[in-house]
């Protein structure tokens, strides 16, 4: 019976576990280090996670929506193409500029359930 009660938000995590663009704890990726102690996701990884919890609504998609998004306070990124140097000389001055993907943190908004109908 238990096994039911975490089906919903247990779906919601795995599949956000699996997001296209993550900075993993203590990586450097997309041009910035993540110094947190979790992954950090592209923001639409995040919106579909926040989506899939809100729409479960229950007890335990609820407090796990709050504690990532209220208490962890986990940021999300954005991607943004920039002139950059993608092939350097030995020499060390840059050989070729190129457009590559540097990340954005951004500030999430809080998360903020409906309570389900008793």
């Amino acid at each position: 019976a238990s096994a039911g009660l975490f089906r919903g938000p247990d779906q919601c995590c795995r599949e956000h576990d699996q997001c296209w663009a993550q900075i993993t704890a203590l990586q450097f990726n997309y041009g910035i280090r993540n110094y947190r102690l979790h992954t950090v996701s592209h923001c639409d990884c995040d919106a579909r996670f926040r989506r899939c919890l809100l729409a479960i609504n229950d007890t335990v998609s609820n407090i796990i929506g709050v504690t990532f998004f209220n208490l962890l306070e986990v940021p999300c990124f954005v991607l943004e193409e920039s002139k950059e140097c993608v092939q350097w000389h030995w020499w060390g001055g840059c050989e070729r500029y190129g457009l590559v993907p540097l990340a954005r943190m951004v500030q999430q908004n809080h998360y903020y359930p409906s309570l389900p109908a008793e």
